[in-house]
C-alpha cells in the first residue's frame, strides 16, 4: 500500500507541476478559439486601423468596381461607372478617417460570427435611410423614386450590399442596435456630404 500511496504522489506532484499550456492544442487556430466568446475584446490599435482599411478596400473594390462593371455590362445602369472618379475620392478620405478615429478610440470589439445581428441590420438601415433621404431632398443627386424601375432596383441593391458590409464593420464598434443605427448614419451622411462637397 506504501508503494500505491508513493506512486500516487508522484504522480500528482508531476501533474501539478505540468504547465497548463502542455494541455493545449496548438494545431488548432488561435482565431478560431478567439472567435467563439461573444464578449467584447481590446484590439491593438494597429491591428485595428489596418482591419478597418482592408474591410473597407474590399467593399470599394466590389461595391465601386466590380458590382458596377456587372451592371453596366447587363444594361442595368452605366452611371455607376462614370461616377468612379468622385466616388473614389469621396470614399477614401472617409476610409482613412473612419480607420483614425478608431484607432484613436480603440473601442472593444466583438469579433465572433455567434454575436446577435440586430446591431447589424440596425446599421444597415441608418445608412440606407441617410442614403435614400439624401437622393430625394438634394437636386444634385438623382431622385430614386424618378428613376425607371431596373434602374432604381439596381441601383438599390448595389449601395444595399455596400450599407450591409458596412454595417458588419460598424456592428463590431457598437454593441446595440441603436448606437449601431447612429454609427451606419453617420458613415452615410459623411460620404453623402463629401460627395455633395465635391459636386458643389
Amino acid at each position: 500500500m506504501s508503494e500505491l500511496a508513493e506512486a500516487h504522489r508522484v504522480r500528482t506532484r508531476t501533474i501539478e507541476s505540468r504547465p497548463l499550456y502542455d494541455d493545449l492544442d496548438f494545431d488548432e487556430p488561435l482565431i478560431h478559439t478567439y472567435t467563439q466568446t461573444t464578449q467584447p475584446r481590446q484590439v491593438p490599435a494597429k491591428a485595428l486601423a489596418s482591419a478597418v482599411i482592408t474591410w473597407l478596400a474590399a467593399v470599394y473594390g466590389l461595391c465601386y468596381i466590380v458590382l458596377p462593371l456587372v451592371a453596366s455590362a447587363l444594361g442595368l445602369h452605366a452611371m455607376f461607372l462614370g461616377n468612379l472618379v468622385l466616388n473614389t475620392i469621396t470614399f477614401v478620405p472617409v476610409a482613412l478617417l473612419t480607420a483614425t478615429m478608431v484607432a484613436a478610440i480603440k473601442p472593444d470589439v466583438v469579433l465572433s460570427k455567434r454575436a446577435p445581428r440586430d446591431p447589424v441590420l440596425a446599421a444597415t438601415f441608418g445608412s440606407l435611410a441617410v442614403w435614400f433621404g439624401a437622393h430625394e431632398l438634394f437636386s444634385a443627386l438623382a431622385p430614386i423614386t424618378a428613376m425607371p424601375i431596373g434602374e432604381a432596383l439596381s441601383f438599390t441593391a448595389m449601395n444595399a450590399v455596400e450599407s450591409s458590409l458596412i454595417g458588419m464593420m460598424l456592428a463590431s464598434f457598437a454593441r446595440t442596435p441603436l448606437k449601431a443605427l447612429a454609427l451606419g448614419a453617420a458613415f452615410q451622411t459623411l460620404l453623402v456630404t463629401i460627395f455633395l462637397g465635391w459636386l458643389l
